[in-house]
């Protein structure tokens, strides 16, 4: 059109792209001193900014980029040799927020580029500077036996962990969409299915991952000389189930009035022959489901602890008494397509045969986001030996948390229930409504869409015990840990119904310490 040189238009008064009337920034850092060379500070800032324009022309329905906000968090702790150990989260709250977009030319069949907030991000940084002489004098790789041993007789006072965790969800289960009552659905009608006999429905075949592995890492600063601990740690895992189920069986002999199998029958006076369709062995019923499910979660930890020794044992064990902020993140998503031949009636009579076609489709995400105040307490004993030669500690500690936030179902259904009877048995379609003779009893099914989002408060408990090998400044850790969050999915369908999400299994940790 016009020769590919566009139409004019009229742009005045319209606002500037990407030009928020309003942003705000704010940022907060409080330091303290931990020794004569080390400092720790707290570091935060946050930045929020009003609803903008991509394009110039400010179509409300396409151009609006709604405000948005975005917080960091990081503890950082320099010493006056150069060395920085920092642990930070970037976007804490993992807010998906448009920030930008625009749109292509008609050859692309005028797709749109949109561009997001980066999601959330953790992680541990350590960095040396090094000084004006050379790698022998002070300036550069003698710093490393120093660094990374005890040399001097001290402690360490920065400790790495890194690990996982085995753990099997306790108490994992939410509502299945279950749309049929066992009338509409004969052949899975127990709570229990039978395997070897009839066919399972839509909620028996519906689960989410009952196990999963988590990765965690932390990092604890103790100032030189001092009995004050700094703690972040972080926890992630995910776990996923992909299950394809088909079981079909035959539909079974009938037999006339007379007792006669309609295997006997010749073709009858209307020209169907229903051999075919009666004989035994033939598969007719069926029931065919895919389902993929998912669970993911992270959890973040910033605490402030004393360590202090306590008598247990006749032995000299030594804790720490922390409290902080925890902050969790939890989503589940499931998927589920199935379509079934529940009923199939075999009547002689080519009039009174019929069979019942279900199509059912089930999308569902829940999540929870929550943050709130922390008590931990982590002690250990030892057993045998000594630090020098090898040393057996007994570990055990507790976690109490109070978390606060909200949860979120988004949930999308659909069911299409179709009726083949009579003349038309076999070659009618389903189109999304059922015809011929209406179905016994009535189908019942949750609103096709569902949103939902409320806030609520979390209570957390936990605990490990296990035992360490101690050699110097590194150790391996194995025990068994339970980490139980009361409440904390909606695991509803039309109504909420909130349920518990905990980990219980195995540990393996791997900690070394750094500096002393």
């Amino acid at each position: 059109p016009n020769n590919g040189e566009g139409f004019a238009k009229n742009v005045g008064g319209k606002q500037l792209p990407n030009a928020p009337h309003f942003t705000a920034s704010l940022t907060a850092n409080y330091s303290m001193p931990l020794s004569q060379n080390w400092v720790g500070t707290f570091h935060t800032d946050f930045y929020w900014q009003s609803q903008s324009w991509a394009r110039v022309f400010n179509d409300a329905n396409y151009d609006k980029i709604h405000g948005y906000s975005n917080l960091n968090l990081a503890l950082i702790f320099n010493d006056a040799t150069g060395t920085q150990v920092m642990a930070y989260v970037k976007n804490v709250f993992d807010t998906t927020a448009i920030t930008g977009d625009f749109l292509n030319s008609d050859d692309t069949g005028l797709t749109t580029n949109i561009f997001l907030t980066s999601p959330r991000l953790y992680g541990i940084r350590i960095t040396k500077k090094f000084g004006e002489g050379g790698w022998n004098s002070g300036g550069g790789l003698d710093f490393i036996p120093s660094f990374f041993t005890d040399a001097d007789g001290k402690a360490p006072h920065v400790w790495l962990t890194l690990g996982g965790d085995y753990n099997e969800f306790v108490s994992a289960s939410e509502s299945p969409y279950n749309p049929l009552a066992s009338a509409n659905f004969p052949n899975g009608g127990s709570p229990t299915p039978s395997w070897a006999k009839g066919l399972p429905t839509p909620a028996q075949l519906q689960h989410t991952p009952t196990s999963g592995f988590d990765w965690n890492g932390a990092l604890s600063f103790r100032p030189p000389e001092s009995d004050w601990v700094f703690r972040a740690a972080v926890r992630y895992g995910r776990s996923s189930r992909n299950v394809g189920f088909h079981k079909s069986q035959a539909a079974g002999t009938k037999t006339q009035a007379f007792g006669q199998k309609c295997t006997a029958f010749p073709t009858n006076s209307s020209g169907y022959n229903l051999q075919q369709d009666c004989e035994h062995g033939v598969d007719k019923e069926f029931d065919t489901s895919k389902n993929s499910s998912s669970e993911q979660h992270a959890i973040l930890d910033f605490t402030v602890g004393k360590e202090v020794g306590i008598g247990l044992f006749g032995t000299h064990q030594k804790g720490t008494l922390a409290g902080g902020v925890r902050i969790a993140q939890f989503d589940s998503r499931s998927h589920l397509n199935l379509g079934a031949d529940p009923v199939y009636n075999l009547d002689p009579n080519i009039f009174k045969k019929y069979h019942e076609v279900y199509q059912f489709t089930s999308n569902e995400s829940r999540s929870f986001r929550g943050m709130g105040p922390e008590i931990t307490w982590n002690a250990h004993t030892p057993l045998a030996g000594n630090v020098d030669e090898g040393e057996v500690t007994l570990d055990w500690g507790m976690n109490f948390a109070v978390l606060f936030g909200r949860q979120r179902v988004n949930l999308q259904h659909t069911v299409v229930h179709c009726r083949h009877s009579g003349p038309d048995f076999g070659l009618s379609t389903c189109d999304g409504k059922s015809f011929g003779e209406p179905v016994t009893g009535e189908i019942t099914e949750p609103t096709d869409n569902v949103v939902r989002s409320h806030k609520v408060g979390v209570p957390n408990l936990g605990g490990h015990i296990g035992a360490s090998m101690v050699y110097r400044n590194a150790k391996i850790s194995v025990g068994y840990r339970y980490d139980g969050f009361f409440g904390v999915m909606d695991g509803g369908e039309t109504t909420p119904l909130q349920y518990n999400r905990s980990f219980a299994g195995p540990y393996v940790n791997f900690t070394l310490g750094l500096g002393g």
